[in-house]
């Protein structure tokens, strides 16, 4: 019983993870390619993952391309980084204490 919820919670952080590093990479692309932001899957994205990029929102300014429509959002990859790293961090710490 103990070896399945090891797993179960090993499985869940992956998943939680992979969605947020899709999330957050669904946001880079809709920003880098310039899509209009008054679409509606673009404002859902934007509203989804916003509470995830305000602790990085104001990191660094991103430089503009173009007429302003482009950004190379370099706060959302910065965030992706960390995610991904908190991530592996708690699969460190879940797989420690499984082994005491």
């Amino acid at each position: 019983k103990r070896r399945s919820i090891f797993a179960w919670i090993i499985n869940s952080i992956y998943l939680l993870v992979g969605m947020l590093e899709i999330l957050l990479m669904l946001r880079f692309f809709l920003r880098f390619s310039g899509a209009n932001t008054q679409n509606t899957f673009a404002q859902f994205i934007y509203n989804l993952s916003d509470p995830f990029i305000a602790p990085f929102s104001t990191l660094l300014i991103s430089p503009v391309a173009g007429g302003g429509a482009n950004v190379f959002d370099i706060n959302v990859l910065i965030a992706i980084i960390v995610y991904a790293l908190l991530g592996w961090l708690a699969l460190w710490l879940v797989k420690f204490l499984y082994g005491r």
